[in-house]
């Protein structure tokens, strides 16, 4: 593990928050001999897209996500072996990094930001791993910011999805963009959204019950219609962020999609809160 240098005073601002007091205290934690099916279901059982990989003596290793298994399941050199005989150190991002309980969100939301990381174990002062925290909890305290818009954070729509097109190109334009969430149209207008969690449900449930002889074929007949949310939050750019920010947790999804006239023309999702927090400034 790498335990990040901190560089910040004492915190004063809605988003100077200590991660002891929004950390996830009960979370996924997995081996790396585990197999990703008992990974799958302990994400499951915690409602969690990641889980925390330990070795001897509870030593943090690694982290292992919902997009690292989307990557890398229904590949040519993967769809064939089942489910069972794939294992969490095959996909796991190893060496993560690390904060101590007293560290800030606007810095934990800085290091997430600039080294792309959607969560970090958390520490005490002996390096014990007491909790974890990701975009969630920390996008969570803009539901308390007033006076911020949508316009400030929305990003451009960087593609649009159809319910015609497949998932396995949808994977691609999730790893090519680097995106949570793509809105879903029908004749142009918005009929739902997907995001990385359903493709990467999707390709598991592929692999874990299709015969192998026919998970090609099926992967290929497999639509976004068929694994897209329709009852999705979304957003005007005139909007306040603590409103959208409501919404999208209650939705327990990770963005919203902005509309004008039912048409999309971008997203807030909590990669653009976590960016946003991570310009705060904390005394």
């Amino acid at each position: 593990m790498r335990r990040a240098i901190l560089h910040y005073g004492d915190c004063m601002s809605t988003f100077c928050v200590a991660l002891s007091k929004i950390k996830l205290s009960t979370f996924p934690v997995v081996n790396k001999n585990d197999s990703i099916e008992y990974a799958y279901d302990v994400m499951k059982k915690h409602g969690l897209d990641r889980a925390v990989v330990v070795g001897p003596n509870e030593k943090i290793t690694g982290i292992i996500t919902k997009k690292d298994i989307m990557k890398k399941l229904a590949l040519t050199r993967t769809i064939k072996v089942d489910i069972g005989r794939l294992h969490v150190s095959s996909f796991m991002t190893s060496d993560p990094y690390v904060l101590p309980e007293n560290s800030d969100a606007v810095y934990a939301s800085h290091l997430m930001h600039t080294r792309n990381i959607g969560s970090l174990p958390v520490i005490d002062d002996k390096d014990k791993l007491t909790g974890l925290v990701t975009r969630r909890e920390i996008s969570s305290l803009a539901t308390n910011s007033v006076g911020i818009m949508i316009k400030e954070l929305i990003k451009p729509v960087p593609a649009v999805l159809t319910t015609d097109d497949k998932v396995i190109n949808a994977r691609h334009l999730f790893l090519q963009h680097d995106v949570l969430i793509f809105p879903v149209v029908s004749d142009e207008k918005l009929v739902g959204a997907v995001t990385i969690n359903e493709v990467a449900d999707a390709l598991f449930l592929l692999q874990y019950q299709v015969d192998d002889k026919f998970r090609d074929k099926r992967l290929n007949q497999l639509r976004i219609g068929e694994i897209m949310k329709e009852d999705i939050p979304t957003a005007l750019p005139e909007d306040e962020l603590g409103m959208v920010a409501k919404k999208i947790l209650e939705k327990k999804t990770v963005g919203a999609i902005v509309v004008e006239d039912e048409k999309p023309i971008g997203i807030v999702s909590f990669k653009e809160i976590i960016e946003l927090i991570s310009n705060q400034k904390c005394p």
